[in-house]
């Protein structure tokens, strides 16, 4: 019998056991460390798939998934080939609710899917909540079948109907058949694209909807390009009890071309400017009271001046305002998408008591702005003119001009029975070759003639044929010049550039 007294130490264990015994204190201790450790989980996660109404993935889409409680959200997107999330660090015994079919979180991207609430329903109020605890801190299974939504587009236009570039409008969209003041607390907002002023509603449900746009909302990216517009509510009107209700009656179903074509809010004011649209901008000296300003384009309109003609396309301004207006007001017009034969011979004509009436006050040729001073406002058109008709080589077809001839090219001016050509051309002002600005008149009859068989007498002008400057490829040939009362006049008349 082996007796070891209480007082026996681990040395002398080992002195008495020697190796032996240092190799068995080793074992122990490496058994004793593999036991694990018994701590209870601080968090845990909640797991499941996005799938759509058959029970499959959505093919290339991920899906927003939130879990939350309280004012606390944790998000995650599904995977677009298997419809797997799973969302981490969850906190333990709280009450959770979890939704699928976001398309905002993280980088999600784009979907078109209803928004679920776990369990099969369509708020937060009927939501079955999961409560994670540290006996079952992950939680699986929680899937999503998902019913498509309906979508609404549009354009946000100006009031030339041209879409609102480089601003951000905003929509509020209300579900009902009425629009509501103050807003249904279920309202949906949304921002047009600056780059082509177009919007969408999606994950809509069927129902009935009405939609206002003009807004400023603080979510519409970069605030400082805010278009002063005034509200519309779909469709073209300015009283929200007269919105016309958008319907949807079918999943997945899709409404376009829900347009709006928006006015300009005018402020009251001294010296009040409005960039409307179509390159319109107007000053008005003083605003008595606030109103929308717009411009409509048309191609009709009322018949220009007599000799004088539109530019191409041809184009009309209307211009109107419901603001109450006092002094003057400025008109400027940026004519770079219309052409023209000769920006010199432009003139800005507004459309007075039935008459049209040349209000220039000046024409900037370098950046095609034309501008003009009124005290109403009604229809205004750039007209160039006035334009009369010539013929270059009367009697002959084609006008083959040879540059490099020593003569003269014949060019008449034609006579109309408003227009008598020998009578009120200023002979000495005419000008002609391939812009109509070169110095290049020789002489002009002195008596008329009739050249076109019409019994009108029509003034016929000689140019030096060198000094016309045409070139090879020209088909036009301009004459300008000025009438006796000092009026502008330009024509032009086909040509066949020909060499020696």
């Amino acid at each position: 019998m082996l007796y070891v007294e209480d007082s026996m130490s681990i040395k002398g264990f080992l002195s008495r056991t020697g190796f032996i015994g240092i190799m068995f204190l080793a074992s122990l201790a490496a058994l004793l460390l593999s036991f694990p450790s018994y701590a209870e989980p601080s968090s845990g996660s909640i797991s499941g798939r996005v799938l759509d109404e058959d029970g499959s993935p959505i093919p290339g889409e991920r899906v927003g998934v939130i879990a939350y409680f309280g004012d606390q959200e944790f998000a995650a997107c599904s995977d677009p080939s298997t419809g797997q999330w799973v969302i981490w660090s969850l906190p333990l015994d709280v009450e959770i609710i979890v939704a699928g079919g976001f398309d905002f979180w993280r980088d999600c991207g784009p979907s078109n899917y209803l928004v679920e609430y776990w369990q099969n329903s369509a708020s937060p109020a009927g939501a079955t909540r999961i409560t994670l605890t540290s006996v079952t801190p992950n939680v699986a299974g929680i899937d999503f079948r998902l019913a498509r939504g309906a979508m609404i587009t549009g354009t946000v236009r100006d009031s030339a109907g041209d879409p609102i570039l480089g601003k951000n409008i905003g929509l509020l969209l209300q579900p009902g058949t009425t629009y509501q003041i103050p807003v249904d607390p279920n309202y949906r907002s949304a921002c047009s694209d600056p780059a082509t002023g177009e919007y969408s509603y999606r994950q809509l449900a069927p129902g009935s909807y009405v939609i206002a746009a003009g807004f400023f909302f603080d979510g519409c990216p970069d605030p400082t390009t805010l278009y002063d517009s005034a509200l519309e509510y779909w469709l073209e009107s300015s009283d929200p009890n007269d919105a016309d209700p958008i319907t949807i009656t079918s999943a997945g179903q899709t409404v376009s071309n829900v347009d709006f074509t928006l006015g300009t809010f005018t402020s009251s004011g001294v010296g009040i400017n409005v960039e409307a649209a179509a390159g319109v901008s107007i000053t008005f000296a003083e605003v008595l009271s606030v109103g929308v300003t717009e411009v409509d384009t048309t191609e009709s309109g009322p018949e220009p001046p007599s000799g004088f003609q539109l530019g191409d396309p041809p184009t009309y301004y209307e211009l109107t305002t419901t603001a109450t207006l006092a002094g003057d007001v400025e008109v400027c017009i940026d004519y770079s998408g219309v052409s023209f034969a000769d920006e010199n011979e432009l003139k800005l004509y507004h459309f007075e008591g039935n008459v049209w009436v040349n209000a220039t006050t000046s024409i900037d040729t370098t950046n095609d702005i034309i501008c003009a001073t009124v005290t109403s406002l009604s229809p205004f058109a750039i007209f160039e003119g006035p334009w009369v008709g010539i013929d270059i080589k009367p009697g002959r077809e084609p006008n083959s001009i040879n540059p490099q001839s020593k003569g003269t090219v014949p060019v008449a001016i034609l006579s109309t029975v408003d227009f008598d050509a020998p009578a009120r051309v200023n002979r000495s002002s005419v000008r002609f070759g391939r812009t109509g600005q070169e110095l290049s008149l020789r002489s002009c009859d002195r008596r008329g003639q009739d050249v076109n068989g019409d019994g009108l007498a029509d003034l016929v002008c000689h140019f030096k044929t060198r000094a016309t400057g045409f070139q090879t490829g020209d088909t036009v040939g301009v004459l300008t010049g000025m009438t006796k009362d000092g009026s502008p006049i330009i024509g032009w008349d086909s040509v066949r550039i020909v060499s020696s």
